[in-house]
Formats: C-alpha cells, sequence, structure tokens
C-alpha cells in the first residue's frame, strides 16, 4: 500500500516559502506531481494502478 503524500521525500523538502513564491498554475503542478506522480496519468494511492484521470476543470479537481 502507498504511503501518505506528506511523509513522501518530495513532501518533506518542501518549503512554505517556496510555495507561496509560485503561481497557482505552478503549484497545482507541483503539487498534482508529489500526490499523483503527474497530473496528466495518475497513480493511485490506494491500489497503485496508473491511469488517465479525468479533470474537472473549472474546480481544477
Amino acid at each position: 500500500m502507498a504511503s501518505h503524500f506528506l511523509l513522501t521525500s518530495k513532501a518533506r523538502t518542501l518549503s512554505p516559502i517556496k510555495v507561496a513564491r509560485l503561481s497557482d498554475a505552478e503549484a497545482f503542478s507541483m503539487l498534482c506531481d508529489i500526490r499523483w506522480g503527474g497530473e496528466k496519468h495518475v497513480v493511485c494511492p490506494k491500489c497503485g494502478v496508473q491511469h488517465q484521470a479525468y479533470f474537472i476543470s473549472t474546480r481544477k479537481q
């Protein structure tokens, strides 16, 4: 089973100051990369299956 994304090495080195300096799009892209491994192909944190998830662009979900 996958660990919580805040416990990953990428999230532990994340500086609040660095995040505050990012634009909304840059922050969204970086957090998607940390959490799911990318914006397009998502790896399920529970089962580990990689797939292309749908995205609600108006809600950034």
